[in-house]
């Protein structure tokens, strides 16, 4: 049987989730939805209930699984619906600064599935079309039968 001193690391409850309710309060009071959870180094590790990605030059860049974010299975869907979409997906660190230059930023998660994020700070990003595409694919396979 499983329990937390025997279940492997990306099964445990993730670093993020003791302040993650505190960053959404605060985020929220400031008028914005969410926010961006760095990992312990400084780097983008998520947002406070959904993994993120960022769009660039036509590819979608997420934060690696080391360890500092929940790998989810929404996140792993996400990546294979890109994969079929043949839109190239990279892990890798992402700098909290990428994230004003990002063309697109998406969340996924559990609870909001697919949503673009349509603006980060003061910036107003939109929806772009890799997220209006990714948000459809998500729905049709959601809803389908297979």
């Amino acid at each position: 049987m499983k329990t937390p001193k025997t279940a492997p690391p990306e099964n445990a409850r993730h670093p993020n989730s003791n302040i993650a309710p505190l960053a959404w309060t605060a985020a929220r009071k400031a008028g914005f939805n969410n926010a961006v959870m760095l990992d312990a180094i400084g780097n983008v590790a998520e947002f406070t209930m959904q993994n993120i990605f960022i769009v660039k030059d036509g590819a979608v860049h997420t934060p690696v699984a080391n360890g500092m974010l929940l790998p989810g299975i929404t996140r792993r869907r996400v990546m294979l619906l890109l994969k079929d979409m043949g839109i190239e997906t990279i892990e890798r660190t992402i700098g909290p600064a990428e994230l004003m230059q990002a063309e697109e930023i998406i969340s996924s998660g559990n609870h909001a599935r697919v949503y673009p994020c349509n603006r980060i700070g003061q910036r107003d990003i939109g929806v772009g079309r890799i997220g209006r595409r990714l948000v459809t694919a998500y729905r049709d396979f959601a809803h389908s039968k297979n």
